[in-house]
């Protein structure tokens, strides 16, 4: 919100210059060839303004442009989907564009920037190929803008610094790409019914917070080799075909955060180690599914009603300690190759080295092919397990539990498919003992204290956003 109010005032003060030179669009305005906003002027886009951008049309901002509609009469950009470069673009650190009530519709890119500030507030960008790009010096601020049924809705990359408050994307092939050292932070968006609503590659500074998902046919949040971030707090995941995907060297902080209805919450593969701490996973087909050598650090959740609350396979071995599981049909489940004795006997290295020669990867955990140092035991002891798991607990710690699948149920497995013939090899067993003896707080209600007040005069946002994050308590991790 700093940021915010910081950069509307920069632009007052640049708006006052009096030895700027006007340039004023009013009506229809054809823009068929390039056009340069020099450093010294200002272009102003009166409100009912309609731009027609043809393929070769492009605004080359180094001064100013404000595009500045009404709510009755918005400013109306129409364009080329194929043309090459963007409506209106900025690469100098003085460039300034301002968009207020604006909607674009049809456009390759509408704006494009790799330097100077891009405003946009209470805006729409419907059905373009990219609605904004905003990469390396660029600073931008969006607040109440609106993005529907584009191939890219916001793309923030390379550096760029982009604050998003209160944003809907709804039908988009991608709501938001992000990569490449950006920072980034979305707070209080909606996002609906895209098929991937937030995707980001390779490390960067980002958070989510208080953002909704709903609806996704692909992923709500796919991260690829994302490292230490996204940080995703105080969001809310429903009814998405898998909500959080982390591949291939990813370690989000997911944290008092809500998962429902999904058919996967949250899922983790290739070398992944997130931390997941007072979250609420509810109704979820699966709640987390941990593969190929993904070792998360799982705190003080709620796992309640889900088919699998915590499924793992081909050695993922992660830290759970403090959680609630109650009324799930399998609270664990171990997958077929969940086997430190194949591990031992057999060996992963070769597996994947093979899998990195197919990938032509660069990365060097998986280059290297290294062998974990389990033991054959996912630890689950030291958590709170409703009552007639309790019940069946008293029997000793080598019970075979009806709600954990290991291998208790299954001892032996063949593995005919990687070479083995029909060499057997024993599954990993669960260690359930001892159980916590009093229930832990768990969920979001037990990070965010329940007397928190909401800031006092909140930053405005879309219809049905939830509300903005409250202040985080002082306390560590449990």
């Amino acid at each position: 919100m700093r940021r915010f109010v910081i950069l509307l005032s920069f632009l007052v003060a640049v708006c006052a210059r009096a030895e700027d030179t006007q340039i004023r669009w009013s009506g229809r305005v054809a823009l068929d060839a390039p056009l340069t906003v020099t450093a010294d002027q200002i272009l102003v886009v009166e409100p009912g303004t309609e731009i027609a951008a043809g393929p070769g049309g492009t605004v080359l901002v180094q001064g100013k442009a404000y595009l500045l509609g009404t709510a009755e009469s918005p400013v109306r950009i129409t364009g080329t989907r194929e043309a090459p470069q963007p409506v209106f673009q900025a690469n100098t650190p003085e460039a300034v564009v301002r968009l207020h009530r604006v909607e674009a519709e049809g456009c390759g890119t509408v704006v494009g920037a790799t330097a100077g500030t891009v405003v946009a507030t209470e805006s729409a960008f419907r059905k373009n190929a990219t609605a904004l790009r905003l990469q390396m010096r660029t600073r931008a601020v969006l607040g109440d803008v609106a993005f529907e049924e584009n191939d890219l809705g916001l793309a923030a990359d390379n550096g760029a610094l982009v604050t998003v408050d209160g944003a809907a994307f709804r039908k988009n092939t991608v709501g938001v790409g992000a990569g490449n050292s950006v920072r980034l932070t979305l707070r209080g968006c909606r996002f609906e019914a895209n098929e991937t609503g937030y995707s980001q590659t390779n490390g960067a500074d980002t958070a989510l917070e208080g953002c909704s998902f709903t609806g996704h046919t692909g992923a709500a949040v796919f991260l690829r080799q994302s490292r230490r971030s996204p940080r995703i707090s105080f969001c809310r995941f429903e009814e998405n075909r898998a909500a959080v995907v982390a591949r291939s060297t990813s370690h989000p902080l997911v944290e008092a955060s809500a998962f429902r209805g999904n058919r996967v919450a949250f899922d983790a593969k290739e070398f992944c180690g997130p931390l997941l701490r007072f979250n609420a996973f509810e109704g979820n087909a699966e709640a987390v599914r941990l593969d190929h050598k993904s070792g998360a650090k799982i705190r003080g959740n709620r796992f309640e009603r889900n088919g699998t609350a915590l499924f793992l396979d081909f050695s993922s071995y992660p830290e759970v300690r403090r959680n609630r599981f109650a009324d799930n049909d399998w609270h664990v489940k171990l997958g077929r190759f969940m086997s430190a004795d194949w591990e031992r006997r057999q060996g992963s290295a070769r597996i994947t080295l093979g899998k990195a020669r197919e990938r032509n990867t660069r990365n060097p955990m998986m280059l290297r092919g290294t062998l974990p140092g389990a033991a054959g035991v996912v630890d689950v002891s030291e958590n709170d397990w409703d009552e007639e798991t309790r019940s069946e607990m008293e029997a000793g710690p080598e019970a075979n539990l009806s709600r954990i699948w290991d291998g208790r149920d299954e001892p032996k497995v063949a593995y005919t498919n990687w070479g083995t013939g029909q060499e057997k090899f024993t599954l990993d067993r669960v260690r359930f003992s001892p159980p916590l003896t009093a229930s832990p707080a768990v969920g979001p209600e037990a990070w965010i204290p329940l007397d928190t007040e909401l800031p006092t005069k909140p930053i405005k946002r879309g219809p049905g956003a939830p509300p903005a994050p409250p202040a985080r308590p002082s306390h560590g991790e449990p």
